[in-house]
C-alpha cells in the first residue's frame, strides 16, 4: 500500500495536476491492527496521495489515494486517537492507522475526506511531470492561464451578444416613455404620483436626462409654471434692489432653535449671495448676476438662461412689480432695476459717492466703485459709462487705469 515515490534533486516529482493540501508533521504510520508505527518525517498531503520522508533515509513513501475508499477517526483507551484509511482494493486489505499531534488530527481528517471527495486524480491519472529544465512546468502555467482567460473572455462575449440583443428594445422603450411623457397633458393624484415614480426610476437606470424631464414636465404645466416664476423672481429682485439702495445690513443669525419663516429665509438667502460679491447695485443688477444669484437661493430646483429670461419678462410687464427691463448701449447686456430709476438719479448717485470716498476732487475705479456698491465690477463700469454719457462724470484713462470723476462743466453749464 505505500510504494516509493520518484524523486528528482530529492524531492517527490509531482504527477499532473498535483496540488499540496497541507503539511504533516510529525506523521507515524502502521498498516493493520498489530505492530508498532513507523516514524515518519516532512509529511504532507497532496490532491494525489499521502506522502512523507522515512526516518534515517533519504527515501520518499506514499499512499495514492485512489486506492482508499474511506477515512474515519478512532481511538482507543490506552493509544489515544487515531485516522484510519480504508484501502479500497483488495477488499481484505488491512486498514492503514496514521498518527500525528492531536491538535492536527481533525484538521488531517477532513483534509483527507476533501481530498477522496474531489478525486482529482481522475482528470490526469497519475502520470509523472517531466521537469525538464523546469520547461514544462513554466508551458502548462502558461496554457493554464490562457484556458482560464479564454473562458473569461467566452463568458464575457457572451454577456455582450445579450446586451446588444436587448439594447435596441430598451432604447426605444426610453424614448418611446420619455416622449409620452413630455407629451401627456398634466395629470392629478395617483396618476401623476405614477408618473413621478416612472420619470425617476429612468433617471436613475440612466434611461433619461433628469433636466429634460424637468423641462418636460415644465412644459406640459403651461404658463403656470412661468407665472409663478415670475412672482417669486419679481419680489426676490425687489427685496435686492432694496438692500443695495438702503445699504441694509445682512441680518444677524439667530440665537434660538426657532424654525425660520419664509420671509427670513429669503432674507438671508440675499443677504448670503450679498456677501459673496453678487448684489444689486445702486438700485441695477445685471441679468447674468440675477442667475447665479435666483439660482444660488433656490438650491437644487435651478432654473434655465431662457427661464429666467421669460419669467423676467413677464414680471417687468407687471406694474404691480415695479421692475424695469434695460439694455444697455452695446445691445448684449441685460439688466433689470426699479421703475423710477433713470439715468440722472442714477449718475447722481455715483457722483456723491466719489466725492464722499475719493474727495471733491478725486477719482474713482470701476472697482473701487464695484467694492463700495458690492457688486459686479461688470455692472460698475456700465453704470460709469451711463453717467458718461449723460454728462456727469468724466474719465481720465492712464497707465495705472481708468478713473471717473466728477464733470465740473456740466454742473457750470445748469
Amino acid at each position: 500500500m505505500n510504494d516509493e515515490v520518484a524523486t528528482d534533486h530529492g524531492r517527490p516529482t509531482p504527477f499532473l495536476g498535483e496540488e499540496e493540501v497541507s503539511k504533516i508533521s510529525p506523521l507515524s504510520w502502521k498498516v493493520g491492527h498489530g505492530g508498532d508505527y513507523t516514524q515518519g518525517k516532512n509529511g504532507r498531503l497532496t490532491s494525489h496521495r499521502l506522502l512523507w520522508e522515512e526516518e534515517g533515509s533519504s527515501a520518499w513513501r506514499c499512499i495514492r489515494l485512489d486506492r482508499i475508499r474511506d477515512t474515519e477517526i478512532k481511538s482507543s483507551w490506552f493509544h489515544g486517537r487515531k485516522v484510519v484509511l480504508q484501502p479500497s482494493t483488495p477488499t481484505d486489505a488491512p486498514p492503514i492507522s496514521l498518527r500525528t499531534a492531536e491538535s492536527e488530527l481533525d484538521a488531517l481528517h477532513s483534509h483527507v475526506t476533501a481530498a477522496l471527495q474531489q478525486a482529482v486524480w481522475k482528470v490526469h491519472g497519475y502520470q509523472l511531470q517531466s521537469n525538464v529544465g523546469g520547461l514544462s512546468r513554466v508551458l502548462r502555467r502558461q496554457e493554464g492561464r490562457m484556458q482560464q482567460q479564454e473562458e473569461t473572455v467566452r463568458e464575457a462575449l457572451n454577456d455582450l451578444q445579450a446586451l446588444r440583443q436587448n439594447a435596441n428594445q430598451m432604447a426605444e422603450m426610453a424614448r418611446h416613455l420619455s416622449r409620452s411623457y413630455s407629451s401627456g397633458n398634466a395629470a392629478g393624484g395617483a396618476e401623476q404620483a405614477e408618473k413621478d415614480e416612472l420619470s425617476q426610476l429612468m433617471v436613475d437606470y440612466g434611461l433619461a436626462d433628469a433636466t429634460l424631464l424637468q423641462k418636460a414636465s415644465r412644459s406640459a404645466s403651461g404658463d403656470d409654471y412661468y407665472q409663478h416664476l415670475a412672482h417669486d423672481l419679481g419680489a426676490f429682485v425687489q427685496r435686492v434692489l432694496a438692500k443695495s439702495v438702503t445699504n441694509s445690513s445682512a441680518p444677524e443669525a439667530s440665537t434660538t432653535d426657532q424654525p425660520m419663516s419664509d420671509a427670513e429665509g429669503d432674507d438671508a438667502a440675499v443677504a448670503a449671495a450679498q456677501n459673496g460679491g453678487i448684489s444689486g447695485g445702486n438700485g441695477m443688477l445685471l441679468l447674468h448676476d440675477l442667475f447665479c444669484l435666483f439660482n444660488r437661493w433656490k438650491g437644487t430646483e435651478l432654473i434655465s438662461p431662457e427661464e429666467l429670461l421669460t419669467a423676467m419678462q413677464m414680471a417687468c410687464d407687471d406694474p404691480s412689480q415695479g421692475l424695469r427691463l434695460r439694455r444697455f448701449a452695446n445691445g448684449r447686456v441685460l439688466a433689470v432695476h426699479s421703475a423710477d430709476m433713470d439715468d440722472d438719479r442714477m449718475a447722481a448717485t455715483l457722483v456723491a459717492l466719489i466725492e464722499r470716498t475719493a474727495g471733491r476732487n478725486g477719482g474713482m475705479s470701476a472697482s473701487q466703485v464695484a467694492a463700495a456698491l458690492k457688486c459686479s465690477v461688470s455692472l460698475a463700469l456700465l453704470q460709469l459709462q451711463a453717467g458718461e454719457a449723460r454728462g456727469h462724470l468724466v474719465r481720465d484713462d492712464t497707465v495705472q487705469g481708468l478713473y471717473f470723476y466728477r464733470n465740473f462743466f456740466f454742473d457750470d453749464a445748469k
